[in-house]
């Protein structure tokens, strides 16, 4: 388990991070945001508190004993690696952030799991208050998948803590709406997933949602040719969930469970 030290530095980071990106946002940011009112902000904000919240009360709890109870059984592959521990550490993260890519590809093509993704894309900006905004039964399912992955895989529960304080600095920074200098930008996306690329992926065309699916290594992207270019100046979001009344709380929250307009055509 995290160390109470541990957990107040990767708090700290966090803090550090998102300041930084507001400053960004605000100075040079990649779309003219088109949203800022209150309203986006406390739904959002509540979609978030819910993820969070279940994150802290399902997701975590439970990687953190499967991985646990994998270390003691000598459960999955990386164990089994003829490699120091530091290198079975570096194989386990990237390992887990391959699981990610795999995961958001199967959301945005899997039907049922769609119509959990829909409610991140159905908001009007991306920037950092979409980071968050996940469906509550997207991250029930995501922590069953990770589940499996974490025995199949042999992931220690240090491991995981490393994986997910990456992953975490990794949302925040793709999703904010920064328009990096070119070179910076140029440099970075030849490793990482990085905010132009991460717009490029909310465009409001379904080829394009279904592109640019890493979140920390852009390598998965290379591999299976989901790397996808374009003007992440444009607007973004879903054609079907452009009016006020369509991305209402009570909306976003019932999406999954009602049935839902074809989010490719206008509303």
């Amino acid at each position: 388990m995290p160390r109470r030290s541990d957990k107040i530095v990767t708090a700290l980071a966090v803090v550090i991070e998102v300041g930084l990106l507001v400053v960004a946002e605000r100075r040079s940011p990649a779309r003219i945001p088109l949203e800022n009112g209150s309203a986006r902000l406390r739904r959002n904000g509540v979609i978030a508190a819910l993820a969070l919240a279940m994150t802290g009360v399902l997701e975590t709890p439970i990687s953190e004993r499967v991985a646990t109870l994998a270390a003691k059984r000598g459960w999955g592959v990386i164990p089994r690696l003829p490699l120091p521990r530091g290198m079975r550490r570096v194989v386990a993260v990237v390992a887990l952030d391959y699981g990610i890519y795999a995961w958001h590809a199967a959301l945005h093509r899997v039907p049922f799991l769609w119509r959990l993704h829909i409610v991140h894309h159905a908001d009007r900006e991306c920037d950092l208050g979409t980071a968050l905004r996940i469906h509550v039964a997207d991250i029930v399912l995501s922590t069953f998948v990770r589940g499996v992955q974490i025995v199949a895989l042999g992931i220690t529960p240090g491991d995981f803590t490393v994986w997910q304080r990456l992953f975490g600095l990794s949302v925040f920074f793709h999703h904010a709406n920064v328009a990096l200098p070119a070179s910076v930008e140029r440099l970075l996306g030849y490793l990482i997933m990085t905010p132009r690329r991460h717009g490029i992926h909310h465009l409001p065309e379904r080829e394009q949602q279904r592109g640019n699916l890493s979140s920390g290594l852009i390598l998965w992207d290379w591999l299976h040719g989901t790397l996808r270019d374009g003007d992440a100046s444009r607007r973004v979001g879903l054609p079907g969930y452009r009016a006020d009344a369509d991305v209402t709380l009570r909306k976003m929250l019932a999406l999954p469970f009602v049935r839902q307009r074809d989010p490719w055509q206008p509303g």
